[in-house]
Order: C-alpha cells, then structure tokens, then sequence
C-alpha cells in the first residue's frame, strides 16, 4: 500500500512570533517560581482552574500534569458554569488560575463575587 504524504498548512501560523512569546514566556519563570514558592509558604488547600472558550482548553493540560504527577487537589471549570453552580471547593484556600486575553471577559470578572 501507497504511503499518503499530507503537508499541513496553518495560513495564520507565525513561526517567529511563537518563539519569541515562548522567549518572553519562559523569561517570567523566576518570577513564577517566586509567586508559587510565596503561595505554599502561605499554605493552600487546593488549586482551581476557571476558563471559558480557548482559556478552558489552554488550561486543561496544566490539570492533567497536575492530576498526573503530584497530590495537590485541583479542578477546572467553565467559568459560566461556575458561575451558576458556585463550587463549594472555591475558598479563600484556593489558588484561583485563569486567564483572558481581553483582561475584560464577563465570565471571568464575575467569578470575583463567589
């Protein structure tokens, strides 16, 4: 049987920038480090991931490595349905990670107020 060869093109896809946002986002691993070293210095009782649309999604393997290789409770949600159910695991324990692009998503800013 035929090998089938297949050239995949990603007509947005920009090779340089993405190496150089992964330059800048590698650069902030001491500052990280540094956040999370505070935050188990000051205890927490677990970790929740809140994202909607492509947020959700980015989030998703940080759970999975989570899950994986350590004990540290964590859960993710979609931030509207956060919103509507309101998780009892939401505390002022909680390490809360998102993110937004726009710094404006509705979803996300209405998760102050749990």
């Amino acid at each position: 049987m035929a090998e089938v060869a297949e050239k995949v093109i990603l007509p947005k896809f920009n090779k340089e920038k993405y190496f150089k946002d992964g330059e800048v986002v590698y650069g902030k691993r001491e500052e990280v480090e540094s956040a999370a070293d505070k935050i188990c210095e000051d205890g927490f009782k677990n970790i929740v991931l809140l994202g909607i649309g492509g947020t959700e999604f980015e989030l998703a393997p940080i759970e999975y490595q989570v899950k994986k290789y350590s004990d540290i409770e964590i859960s993710a949600y979609n931030a509207a349905d956060a919103n509507t159910v309101h998780p009892k695991n939401i505390t002022k324990d909680t390490v809360v990670v998102t993110a937004s692009a726009s710094g404006d998503t509705v979803e996300i800013l209405s998760l102050i107020h749990i």
